[in-house]
């Protein structure tokens, strides 16, 4: 099972310690060890503490297929490999070195090339010293912040606010909670553009008495566009308000919110672009505006009416009551409710 031998110089391994500070770099060796393990092994089981499969050391049982005593806990302290049915144990960057170093190799190179960029993107020049003291204090606020971001799966409360709202696992796994600090007590969804890099985050409260309901990262100039990176642009792009609601739409944006302006620079990168707000009094409005400047907008009435749905509020709310058992908006769905026509106006009133 072994890919061969792998020559690292010895700042690889001291690097070990270090690694696994930044966000990007843990989601970034989750997803080396899931593609190892949906490469190399078979009925691979996963709970929110560990994956369990065949011990790729000793190969667990010679007479039963079925008996799998290899796992990797997920602990808060660390990743880590052991067997029990031979005992061999191992961090998990050891175990992924010592085993599969091709894949340990592009685990390093993926974390050295978030090390250049994020080196890259503090190099900005800026004359005077008081704006330089204040970078430099903006970023360590920043690590600070981010530093306080947990895996989701170590959190039922929030892994269970997911599921209620039928969010697909392989999206919130990619997810994060806080605990304490800034953004205690809220669910923290990360903006990931198409490199695995997070560019921007919003912290949804989901205990009680957390107020304001929604706080992002701050900072001037930032891009706070969900799924911005990861959409085909040649395709329709439908603009969504929430990022919770844009994961049940196929090829979808959101804008965090239905009073960002629409007339974001940003947004001239989509040159086929249509909207789908909010069903209630603001979403409408905005519908209403964007509809008599010629914008195809979503009407919700034809939707609701045609798929036997009481009234609801968003995409999410309509995911969780509709009758037929709708889990994701899809192109042929959506395409005939999409409007431009001044005559339909009404529908937005």
């Amino acid at each position: 099972m072994s890919q061969g031998r792998l020559i690292l110089p010895l700042t690889f391994l001291t690097m070990k310690f270090t690694l696994l500070d930044s966000i990007q770099n843990k989601f970034l060796m989750e997803s080396e060890i899931r593609n190892i393990l949906n490469t190399y092994f078979r009925d691979v089981y996963e709970t929110n503490d560990y994956f369990n499969f065949r011990c790729n050391y000793c190969g667990d049982s010679q007479k039963s297929k079925y008996k799998k005593r290899g796992y990797i806990i997920k602990d808060a302290s660390g990743w880590y490999y052991k067997c029990h049915n031979c005992g061999k144990s191992a961090g998990i960057m050891w175990w992924m070195k010592t085993n599969f170093p091709v894949n340990f190799k592009h685990f390093i190179s993926g974390c050295l090339k978030n090390k250049r960029e994020d080196e890259q993107s503090q190099k900005t020049e800026i004359p005077v010293y008081k704006n330089i003291m204040t970078q430099k204090k903006t970023a360590h606020d920043e690590s600070s912040i981010i530093k306080t971001f947990k895996n989701i799966m170590k959190f039922d409360i929030a892994v269970e606010y997911c599921e209620k709202r039928k969010i697909p696992k392989e999206v919130y796994s990619k997810w994060f909670y806080c605990e304490s600090g800034k953004f205690r007590g809220r669910l923290i969804i990360p903006f990931y553009n198409d490199k695995n890099k997070i560019h921007y985050y919003q912290g949804r409260a989901i205990l009680p008495g957390i107020e304001p309901r929604y706080d992002s990262r701050k900072g001037s100039n930032l891009n706070s566009i969900y799924n911005y990176y990861l959409v085909d642009c040649d395709e329709w792009v439908t603009v969504l308000e929430g990022p919770i609601d844009a994961t049940f739409v196929d090829n979808s944006v959101a804008l965090t919110g239905v009073h960002k302006s629409f007339d974001d620079e940003l947004m001239n990168r989509f040159t086929k672009k249509r909207y789908l707000l909010d069903n209630d009094k603001d979403g409408r409005a905005k519908s209403l505006t964007l509809i008599m400047n010629g914008e195809k907008v979503f009407n919700w009435k034809k939707f609701l009416k045609d798929y036997e749905c009481d009234s609801v509020k968003d995409v999410n709310e309509f995911i969780l009551k509709n009758p037929k058992g709708i889990t994701k908006l899809t192109m042929d769905i959506m395409n005939p409710y999409f409007t431009n026509s001044y005559f339909d106006k009404a529908y937005f009133l």
